[in-house]
């Protein structure tokens, strides 16, 4: 009978702990530089990539492998915002989506200036389950008396990437130039 003295004891205990596993946040604040500083490590060798660049209505293409994927994408790395003075000055808001396989995005993180005199303005990281980056997306702008900038760069690790840049300079006509890069062969 002293079996039933330590009956509840032992229903808390067993109570208190599930098998079932509860999804993980991703990190607020993740390491844009680091990131790109490992991407030959994540990012096929040798790929074959398809460039474009479009100046004044003139299109340019051609196909070339990337020896150096860190080097390619170095102007996402300069993005970062990791910095400890920084982190007051961005919302940032996660979104969770409920997803079947590792490819889809799972994780959204979200930063936006509360300053607008910050470079980067807007930047967006989509994770999947395993929480490992699959899309980035970033806009930039700079305004002086002299100039007008704007930057609109998107990744994705899958497909490729494209930087958009518009400059507008004082007594003169504004230009966008465009470069795309697309994986065409792994």
């Amino acid at each position: 009978m002293n079996f039933f003295k330590y009956l509840p004891i032992i229903i808390l205990f067993s109570c208190g702990s599930s098998n079932v596993s509860k999804p993980v946040a991703p990190e607020k604040w993740f390491d844009l530089k680091q990131f790109v500083q490992n991407a030959n490590a994540i990012l096929p060798k040798n790929a074959l990539l398809e460039k474009t660049l479009q100046v004044g209505g003139k299109t340019e293409t051609k196909k070339t492998t990337v020896a150096d994927w860190s080097a390619e994408l170095s102007v996402f790395g300069q993005s970062d915002l990791n910095r400890p003075a920084w982190r007051s000055k961005y919302q940032v808001d996660t979104t969770h989506l409920a997803v079947t396989n590792d490819t889809a995005t799972a994780h959204q993180i979200r930063h936006l200036a509360k300053d607008k005199s910050l470079k980067t303005n807007y930047l967006v990281i989509h994770t999947n389950r395993k929480q490992e980056p699959i899309f980035i997306e970033i806009q930039q702008a700079q305004n002086t008396f002299f100039s007008e900038s704007k930057q609109h760069l998107v990744w994705s690790l899958q497909k490729g990437y494209s930087m958009t840049a518009y400059q507008k300079m004082i007594f003169s006509a504004p230009t966008e130039t465009v470069l795309s890069g697309y994986l065409t062969h792994f």
